[in-house]
């Protein structure tokens, strides 16, 4: 159903079922959602000349965000537009989106990704779809996962059946195939400041990053890269791979607790020993954390 239809939206499990049967077909794709910082940014970059001509004073703090939990530096007018610009390309490559039903979000939608099929967003996670959940199509695929909880991941792939053996026991489904095989790939925080002194652009950080995946051999990439996300999945289907952007999901989906999930009745059925907090090595600078929605992932 096309983007202009939010009439035909698809369901959640529609949507996982969408993505389950394309990673069976091996056909490149993108599959993700649109975070609530990025909407704004891109509605600041698209009104700009409107609101200049009017003489209105558009109020920067709405960007805020973007530099703090996405990621995205340095904090200017120029960094910023550009940005917009190329999240804007990167949304006509998307073929799956959830929707947030964000204020905004359909008019960008509609405008630039009329090629996707809408659903929820709550599609995209795996483990709220009990029939047939996505992830169960990645059996004997190579899956590249780019966090920046690169550590603790690699850590938790061994103990990923033992993660989801409640979901197992409740549903009758397994999560994630043994039979999969994954690669983590680390993602430096794009808000702490030694990250940012380092690469001095989130453009170095996108040159970076597109070298090291390209470099991979890989079926269908995981990404959960804050404000990078859909821009990598961009050049990952265009290189002919695909490419799911569960953002923040991603350390779910290899039992890593985050206090954002932790009042969730879905997290709290499914939680065991063999669940974790994210190790020293995989987390920001302290302050950067705190002001990153108030350390919730970590």
């Amino acid at each position: 159903m096309s983007a202009a239809n939010r009439q035909g939206m698809a369901t959640p499990q529609e949507l996982n079922d969408q993505i389950y049967y394309t990673i069976q077909q091996s056909s490149p794709f993108v599959a993700g959602k649109i975070g609530s910082n990025e909407l704004l940014v891109c509605l600041w970059h698209l009104e700009w000349k409107l609101w200049t001509r009017l003489g209105i004073k558009f109020s920067w703090n709405c960007t805020e965000y973007l530099a703090t939990g996405g990621g995205i530096f340095p904090r200017n007018t120029a960094s910023y537009h550009e940005y917009a610009q190329a999240y804007i390309k990167a949304l006509g490559q998307i073929d799956y989106l959830g929707m947030w039903h964000n204020d905004g979000e359909m008019k960008l939608v509609s405008t630039f990704a009329p090629q996707a099929k809408l659903a929820n967003y709550l599609g995209l996670e795996p483990y709220l779809n009990y029939h047939k959940p996505w992830t169960q199509a990645l059996a004997d695929k190579r899956v590249l996962v780019v966090t920046s909880f690169a550590q603790t991941m690699t850590q938790q792939i061994s103990n990923i059946s033992k993660v989801w053996m409640n979901f197992q026991k409740k549903t009758g489904q397994i999560l994630i195939p043994e039979s999969a095989s994954f690669e983590v790939v680390k993602f430096p925080y794009g808000f702490d400041p030694e990250v940012q002194q380092k690469y001095g652009s989130w453009q170095k950080i996108m040159e970076m990053m597109t070298a090291e995946i390209s470099a991979k051999n890989f079926d269908v990439a995981i990404l959960g890269c804050g404000a990078y996300s859909l821009l990598l999945a961009d050049r990952i289907k265009k290189s002919g791979k695909s490419a799911i952007h569960l953002g923040g999901s991603t350390q779910i989906l290899f039992g890593i607790r985050g206090s954002r999930w932790e009042d969730k009745s879905w997290f709290l059925e499914n939680l065991n020993d063999y669940w974790t907090y994210p190790l020293d090595e995989d987390k920001p600078q302290e302050k950067a954390m705190k002001n990153c929605e108030n350390a919730c992932y970590w």
